[in-house]
Order: C-alpha cells, then sequence, then structure tokens
C-alpha cells in the first residue's frame, strides 16, 4: 500500500452514490478536528485515478473546501498495459 495525498479533482467516481447527509456532517467533523483517518482505495489505469468507494469521505473533503485528501490514499497498484479497460471481469474474462 502506498499512502499519498491526492488531489480530488484527479478522482474520477463512476458510480454516483445516495449520501448519508448525517454522515457526511459527521465526517467533515471528524475531519476538521483530527484529519482523515481511513484511506480511499484509488484504482490507477493508464494514467487516471478510479474511486469506487469512499464516496462520504469525499464529499466531506469537497465540502470543507480541501483540494486533496491528505494522508489518504491506498492504491490498488496500477494495472499492465496488457490488460484492457474494456476486457470482461468474472468467469468468462478470466478475473
Amino acid at each position: 500500500m502506498r499512502i499519498a495525498a491526492i488531489p480530488l479533482a484527479s478522482i474520477r467516481r463512476p458510480l454516483q452514490r445516495v449520501l448519508d447527509e448525517s454522515k457526511v456532517a459527521d465526517l467533515m467533523e471528524s475531519i476538521a478536528a483530527e484529519a482523515q483517518k481511513e484511506p480511499i482505495d484509488v484504482l490507477e489505469l493508464d494514467g487516471q485515478l478510479w474511486g469506487f468507494n469512499g464516496c462520504h469521505r469525499v464529499a466531506a473533503h469537497e465540502r470543507l473546501g480541501m483540494a486533496t485528501m491528505t494522508q489518504a490514499s491506498s492504491w490498488i497498484g496500477s494495472l499492465t498495459p496488457s490488460i484492457s479497460a474494456s476486457r470482461p471481469i468474472g468467469p468468462a474474462g478470466g478475473g
């Protein structure tokens, strides 16, 4: 795992989630007081960062006006060029 500060604007979020506003408010309070405690997972593919979890943490950072998520990213490596983003995933795609 690599820990880094990443710009929020660089994280692509393909899944739109319904936010629990009380959870976002609690996270904003916690982040403002103690900084971020738990990293989000991002996948780097062809130079782009993709985030699939942490929607409440990202929303809290955005609402606090923060440009980066400090102490905040666990990276799930970079996929090798031989793996295509359009390749099927699952039993038929071998993975």
